[in-house]
């Protein structure tokens, strides 16, 4: 959901579902984590071809775990703590990591 402000516009960040292993990113472009048990994401449902998306990490259990539908910075497994944020694009039938924070 697009909201504007002050002549910008902003997208409302949208917290996935607890375990979900393939999160819904079609309502906005902006999530967060917060599952309660070590979850390991190995795809997102609902992309499209040029998709941008932005994960908060709000807990310490998330995984992305890398692969054909999921291409990481070395090809390695992400693992988050908390305040971590990843940017993905959607390519085709991938999504590619395009940046990360480590806070």
């Amino acid at each position: 959901m697009v909201q504007k402000h002050s002549g910008f516009a902003f997208y409302k960040e949208v917290i996935f579902v607890d375990q979900d292993t393939t999160p819904d990113v079609s309502a906005t472009n902006i999530f967060q984590t917060n599952n309660t048990v070590v979850t390991s994401i190995t795809d997102f449902d609902g992309g499209v071809t040029g998709q941008i998306i932005t994960i908060v990490f709000i807990d310490a259990l998330t995984t992305l775990v890398a692969s054909a539908t999921l291409l990481l910075a070395g090809g390695v497994n992400f693992t988050s703590t908390a305040n971590d944020v990843m940017t993905l694009l959607r390519g085709g039938t991938s999504w590619i990591e395009v940046s990360r924070s480590i806070n």
